[in-house]
C-alpha cells in the first residue's frame, strides 16, 4: 500500500512538471511585437538596438523608410513615420499554427484565424493592435513538412 501512494505522488509530480514545461514553452518570446508596433524609428532602436541596415523601398510610388534587424530576421517599415508594417522572414522553429503568436508576445487563445488555407496561409483580422496578421510564403522540406514561413504584422492606423 505504501508503494502505491509513493507511485501516485511521483505520477502527480510528473504531471505538474509536464504542465509547467508546456506553460514555459508558451512564454518564450522571440520578439515582443507590441513593444515596437506604431513606434518611431528611435523608439524601436531603444528596444531592439541599432538596426543592421537602413534603406528605403518604393511601394505604390511612395518611398518608405525601413530598418532591418538580422538577429530577428525582421524588416520594419515606416510608411507614416511609425512602425506599422513589420515582416518577419523565414520563421524557423515555430509551428505553422496559431501557437506561434506567443513567440511575439501575443495571446493566440484570444482569437481564431479569420482565414486559413491548410499548409499555406493563416490570417487574423482585427487582432489587438493589428488590422491583420498573416503567416504566408511557406518553405517545405523533401517530406513536404513546413520548415519556414514569413509573418506580416499590419498595425492599425494611429489617430
Amino acid at each position: 500500500m505504501r508503494c502505491v501512494s509513493w507511485r501516485n505522488v511521483l505520477l502527480t509530480l510528473l504531471c505538474f512538471l509536464l504542465m509547467d514545461c508546456k506553460q514555459d514553452h508558451d512564454k518564450v518570446v522571440i520578439l515582443d511585437i507590441k513593444a515596437i508596433v506604431n513606434r518611431e524609428p528611435s523608439e524601436v532602436e531603444q528596444v531592439l538596438g541599432k538596426p543592421d541596415s537602413i534603406y528605403r523601398i518604393q511601394m505604390m510610388g511612395k518611398s518608405i523608410f525601413c530598418q532591418l534587424y538580422r538577429h530577428y530576421n525582421v524588416e520594419i517599415q515606416y510608411p507614416q513615420s511609425r512602425a506599422s508594417d513589420i515582416v518577419v522572414y523565414g520563421s524557423r522553429e515555430l509551428p505553422f499554427d496559431q501557437t506561434a503568436l506567443s513567440a511575439f508576445n501575443l495571446d493566440y487563445r484570444k482569437q481564431h484565424p479569420s482565414d486559413y488555407r491548410r499548409g499555406s496561409f493563416i490570417r487574423w483580422s482585427d487582432f489587438g493592435e493589428f488590422s491583420a496578421i498573416s503567416f504566408y510564403n511557406t518553405k517545405r522540406d523533401s517530406l513536404n513538412n513546413i520548415t519556414a514561413f514569413d509573418i506580416f504584422f499590419k498595425a492599425r492606423e494611429v489617430q
